[in-house]
């Protein structure tokens, strides 16, 4: 969500919803209507990062799947990130100078 701020002067307003979206991985993404359990697994893969692993240790075989990509999924959103990042770190021009 920082990264954003390379191309936003006004940030702020986005950088509240980082801590409302840590919300969602507090509870089971089952109790989500279908449209949030979407957007926490494969848009901001927050259920990677604590839902399938936590079902896999409680050894719920339904969820294996996912709970074993957790790896990959963080992988992925890492070199997202880290590639946005460093677009955002070529084109920054700094406001004061």
């Amino acid at each position: 969500m920082a990264t954003i701020a390379f191309w936003f002067i006004d940030i702020m307003s986005t950088m509240v919803m980082v801590p409302h979206l840590s919300e969602f991985a507090k509870y089971p993404i089952t109790i989500y209507h279908k449209a949030i359990q979407i957007l926490i697994t494969w848009i901001v893969p927050f259920a990677f990062t604590s839902f399938y692993p936590a079902l896999y240790l409680l050894d719920k075989k339904i969820y294996k799947t996912f709970a074993l990509l957790s790896p990959l999924v963080a992988i992925i959103a890492f070199v997202i990130a880290y590639t946005f990042w460093n677009i955002g770190l070529k084109k920054y021009q700094s406001a004061g100078g």
